[in-house]
């Protein structure tokens, strides 16, 4: 899985700027600026997410080779191991990028309330919030925490006055792998500080 890591760390280098960014208008103070450039910096790495998951897979050409005389049954079950394993390299991967944007979206909301200022941007962060589901949202937060102890973990109803989202958590699945030469479409779904957003991988 040497190429998801290597894709990983390319498109996390080319969203890099624009979450910086936004990190410095964050950093300027301004309550309403504020909400939206975490809001965006949520957004830009849920993007980083889809991209990573919407890569094309194929089968490796030995285990081509090997399954080429087997029969139906033997070559699905092959597949769907490997399968398997594809989810679980890239929940690795991409979990933690998935938990940066949640916290965005906490630090928005937390903005919003404590300025007193609902905005259109607030009601989105929320919203996705809620689209992670709170035991997801807990435990990316928990992680923020443990990162830096000033990151604050969710706190009791926080996300009561959240709309639930259409998906928990993930923004898409994992393409199926499919022999060399085909390919398909992925299937759709159902910091550091307060100032500065944290790149993927650090």
């Amino acid at each position: 899985m040497d190429a998801l890591r290597a894709r990983v760390r390319e498109e996390s280098a080319r969203a890099a700027p624009v979450i910086d960014a936004y990190a410095a208008v964050h950093a300027m103070g301004r309550a309403r600026e504020g909400i939206s450039a975490l809001r965006r910096q949520g957004e830009r790495y849920e993007a980083l997410v889809r991209v990573v998951l919407a890569s094309l897979f194929t089968l490796p050409d030995d285990v081509r080779r090997q399954i080429r005389g087997a029969s139906p049954a033997a070559r699905d079950e092959v597949r769907a191991r490997l399968e398997d394993a594809l989810r679980a390299t890239l929940d690795e991967l991409v979990r933690p990028v998935e938990c940066l944007a949640v916290e965005r979206y906490a630090l928005a909301a937390r903005l919003s309330a404590r300025a007193s200022l609902p905005t259109l941007e607030s009601d989105r962060a929320r919203q996705r919030l809620a689209a992670y589901g709170e035991d997801r949202v807990a435990v990316c937060l928990a992680r923020a925490h443990e990162r830096d102890p000033s990151f604050e973990g969710l706190r009791p109803g926080e996300l009561s006055r959240s709309r639930p989202g259409r998906h928990a958590g993930r923004v898409l699945g994992p393409p199926a792998l499919e022999d060399r030469g085909t390919s398909t479409a992925p299937s759709p779904p159902g910091g550091r500080g307060r100032d500065r957003a944290p790149r993927p991988g650090r």
